[in-house]
């Protein structure tokens, strides 16, 4: 019997184990949801198209950034330095910039990471600076955060390594002896590292979904986009799009945060109260490399239940379903547009050299990927009927790496070299720049630009 085979025996067993033993939480009389609350409600937020007059308010767009770890991080971030060039210089039109447009973000897994690097910048710079029009996405990505102590650039975030945390996880005393984990040593520094817990004003501030999502009650003005982060509930499957409602919904009363178990009162102001960095790592939690994120509900009667989130990519790794969502529920007069980000690098065909059929350890690690390949493969195929669906003014741009070999071959991983990074951020920014005249065409009002859906690639 050679190794491989004993190695895939061992996995099977192992999580056959798993299975039989898992304590499986029946209905509890007061659960009377049918249809689970999976997806945000826009009502009970304040439109993001409200934010000033740095961003035009008749056009609406979203960004939806598939997983992909660093790999997906490091071309979302040259995407949306791509978009960012496209200013008011090339059309009256653009208030501002492109980028500066993108009212939802729709992120899964290593995709998140662009998005909340971004977001925590902008954040940074309107606190301290006051004001959207001045902040600049390129100037920001290349230098270190303002006002902050740490020297590291915004860039370096996206190039390191993370697995060092997993590893340092484990031999940290809170682990062994409470429910904490080491995918908590993950959430903490991603906290630190992207959402900007490194700096001083952020150790006790961290990044709650309140900065995303304002209450239509508040008389404060919404000052981000809104952004979700896209999980995937282990217990039935179903996509979790991170957002105070869907948390309500599910009765969440309790998380894990900085190692620490945090407790909520039950008042509707809690669920803004959640730091981000909690959904950020739940959409990264990769099977078996990653452990699932565990939130406490009370939903389930006298005793407490728990709902563990796992990788979005499972459900969705598009992240398209919460942001075609958003923008269809949205409503109004205004013009939609979906900018996917497609960062999957495997095979497109549907061919193998091989006779035989696959091996055990093939099975068990292609089982991991598949319904995430089918699930994308379907929704490209018909994405060109979603614009005409719902009579919504729906255009979708797609963007993918299909023709770019060199980036295809870069791991999924949590980390990248700097060769790497740069030719990921090139063939972001090749994305958009290829077809920089269409896309303002269509912002000012043409229609070229989606005449015929097709996916649109970068060459190095």
């Amino acid at each position: 019997m050679n190794s491989a085979y004993k190695l895939a025996m061992f996995l099977a067993t192992t999580m056959l184990c798993g299975c039989s033993t898992h304590p499986v939480i029946p209905p509890a009389s007061n659960w009377t949801i049918t249809n689970p609350p999976t997806e945000v409600s826009l009502d009970a937020y304040k439109n993001p198209n409200d934010r000033g007059d740095y961003q035009s308010n008749d056009i609406s767009i979203a960004m939806a950034i598939s997983g992909g770890g660093s790999r997906s991080a490091n071309l979302a971030a040259g995407v949306m330095l791509g978009l960012e060039e496209i200013d008011h210089t090339d059309s009256p039109a653009i208030r501002n910039n492109l980028l500066m447009e993108v009212d939802y973000f729709s992120t899964v897994s290593g995709g998140g990471l662009a998005a909340g690097l971004y977001l925590e910048a902008l954040d940074r710079h309107l606190r301290y600076d006051g004001t959207a029009k001045t902040f600049s996405f390129n100037n920001a990505f290349k230098s270190q955060r303002n006002h902050c102590e740490e020297k590291t650039t915004l860039a370096r975030q996206l190039e390191r390594g993370y697995h060092d945390n997993l590893v340092d996880g484990m031999s940290q005393p809170r682990v062994w002896f409470t429910n904490a984990d080491r995918g908590d040593a993950i959430e903490e520094e991603l906290d630190r590292a992207i959402l900007g817990a490194e700096c001083e004003d952020r150790k006790d501030n961290p990044m709650t979904l309140g900065d995303f999502f304002v209450p239509r009650t508040s008389t404060k003005p919404p000052r981000l986009p809104i952004w979700i982060n896209n999980g995937t509930v282990f217990q039935n499957g179903w996509w979790m799009p991170f957002s105070p409602n869907v948390l309500q919904s599910y009765g969440i009363d309790g998380y894990w945060h900085n190692m620490k178990l945090h407790a909520m009162a039950g008042h509707d102001e809690d669920y803004f109260d959640v730091p981000v960095s909690i959904a950020l790592k739940a959409s990264a939690s990769f099977p078996l490399a990653i452990p699932a994120t565990t939130l406490r509900s009370n939903k389930c009667g006298d005793k407490a239940c728990f709902i563990q989130v796992m990788d979005g990519g499972l459900s969705d790794n598009l992240g398209f379903i919460s942001a075609y969502n958003l923008l269809r529920k949205e409503g109004g007069k205004n013009r939609k547009l979906l900018i996917v980000v497609d960062a999957f690098p495997g095979d497109l065909s549907p061919f193998t050299r091989s006779m035989g059929s696959p091996t055990l350890l093939q099975v068990l690690t292609r089982v991991t990927e598949i319904n995430k390949d089918s699930f994308r493969h379907q929704i490209r195929h018909n994405a060109k009927f979603f614009d005409s669906a719902n009579n919504v003014d729906l255009k979708i741009l797609y963007l993918t790496i299909d023709d770019a070999e060199i980036i295809r071959k870069i791991r999924t991983n949590l980390n990248v070299n700097k060769k790497q990074q740069a030719d990921l951020i090139i063939c972001g920014q090749t994305l958009v720049r290829n077809h920089h005249n269409e896309i303002v065409e269509w912002f000012e009002g043409g229609e070229s630009l989606m005449k015929s859906l097709g996916p649109i690639n970068c060459t190095l």
